[in-house]
């Protein structure tokens, strides 16, 4: 899932952590990578809902070897349609394989209580 608390894992887990440094593409940089993944999910919820997202930062993903690879994003955004236009916690759900990005979920990250 998003949030992992990879400190408390003592067993061998199917996904990791996006940092730890692995190659997941080899045509581009893991930094590029996630930029392009981070994108494309922004880019389909505007289509969808008609927001006007914009990324602030990254924050962290997890990856798990799926047919390609599965990326549990975590990154602040800001909706400049909004009034209020404050960066926002949010989290996707990414498949790419081969040359193909699937966006399967789109959500503000939950509230941590």
């Amino acid at each position: 899932g998003y949030d992992v608390d990879w400190s408390k894992v003592d067993y061998n887990f199917p996904a990791v952590n996006f940092d730890w440094g692995s190659d997941f593409d080899d045509q581009m940089s893991n930094e590029e990578l996630m930029k392009q993944l981070i994108k494309t999910a922004i880019d389909e919820e505007n289509e969808e809902t008609g927001t006007k997202l914009e990324f602030v930062k990254y924050v962290s993903a997890n990856v798990l070897g799926v047919q390609g690879f599965l990326f549990y994003i975590t990154f602040w955004a800001k909706d400049l349609s909004s009034p209020n236009p404050e960066p926002q916690c949010y989290q996707a759900k990414v498949r790419k394989f081969m040359g193909e990005i699937d966006v399967s979920e789109f959500r503000l990250r939950p509230t941590q209580e």
